[in-house]
């Protein structure tokens, strides 16, 4: 045991002086590398005009949705990072049933396949329901403003729209929002460009205030109609929800510190106890968790149940501000 020990700790220190001595190579390698890598990612992202964003549209429903996803989180909205994003879940969902296949039932194995295959897209839609809660917030201030500057600039929404992203404060995520609708309304030419436009945005925060909002937007840029009464009581029906808001809200973290903290606690405390009460060696414990079939099921059963857990957590914690 000694020896092995020693062993591992001299080839520990051999590694560690082969990459010193290799160091002002290796931090090439890693500019390059690095370098390369954001290339690579740049191929997947649109570019900031509008009419090139839009013939990247799918008509089909799943590679739309999967689309605008990649669009709101990363930039990514175009059809090869569509394709890119089905390979990846492809390929996470493949890797899993061809290594749980051989200990585990085919059931568990597919079950465990479907899980993993799923993460891309619940990492997708755990960081879009984030987005949308904090934009959430800020519908009080982008609606006053909007409403505002919809005043100041004689009823001209496509103005009101540009002042407001560029003047608006203490509203950073709805103020990107309202630079990239105004970016886009410089370049539409029809009504139905414009109402794809208000689709973006009322995606972007997903609430019926930003379908209200969207509407009168589309109205207004679109048919010239006057929507300020309809600003003036989405505005008013805002400020009501907000003091309603603060009036009923409660704390409750309970489910999020057992997901947290007590979940891997207990798992800790039981390979620890297997360990010890069971009389095993940590090599014994890790090949009969590893290496036989009812210790991978189990395993992957835990897994499962821990993701899904972890996923509902995430995408129903957290309250939108709405109406």
């Amino acid at each position: 045991m000694r020896t092995e020990m020693t062993e591992g700790i001299l080839l520990l220190l051999l590694a560690a002086g082969i990459a010193a001595a290799a160091l002002p190579e290796l931090e090439d390698l890693i500019r390059i590398l690095l370098h390369r890598t954001r290339t690579w990612i740049r191929r997947f992202q649109n570019e900031e005009d509008w009419l090139s964003v839009r013939r990247e549209q799918y008509v089909e429903k799943v590679p739309e949705h999967i689309r605008k996803l990649l669009q709101m989180t990363f930039s990514m909205g175009t059809r090869q990072s569509v394709r890119a994003f089905f390979l990846v879940s492809a390929a996470l969902a493949g890797v899993t049933v061809f290594f749980a296949a051989r200990w585990v039932s085919l059931f568990l194995a597919v079950l465990a396949a479907v899980c993993s295959g799923s993460i891309p897209y619940l990492v997708l839609r755990c960081i879009v329901q984030e987005r949308r809660v904090e934009g959430s917030k800020e519908g009080e201030v982008l609606v006053t403003e909007i409403l505002n500057y919809y005043k100041i600039c004689y009823c001209n929404m496509q103005e009101a729209v540009e002042a407001a992203a560029l003047h608006m404060e203490g509203a950073p995520y709805c103020r990107q929002l309202l630079l990239n609708l105004s970016r886009g309304l410089q370049k539409t030419s029809s009504a139905s460009e414009v109402k794809d436009l208000m689709e973006e945005f009322r995606f972007s925060i997903g609430t019926s205030w930003a379908s209200i909002l969207a509407t009168d937007m589309y109205l207004a840029c679109a048919s010239g109609l006057k929507v300020t009464d309809s600003l003036a009581d989405l505005a008013a029906s805002m400020r009501q929800a907000r003091k309603l808001e603060e009036m009923n809200r409660r704390e409750n973290n309970e489910a999020g510190v057992i997901l947290k903290y007590l979940v891997p606690a207990g798992g800790l405390l039981m390979t620890a106890g297997g360990i010890h009460f069971f009389g095993l060696t940590t090599e014994e414990y890790l090949q009969y968790q590893f290496g036989t079939g009812p210790g991978l099921t189990w395993l992957l059963l835990t897994l499962v149940a821990y993701i899904a857990a972890i996923a509902v957590y995430l995408l129903l914690s957290k309250r939108k501000f709405d109406l």
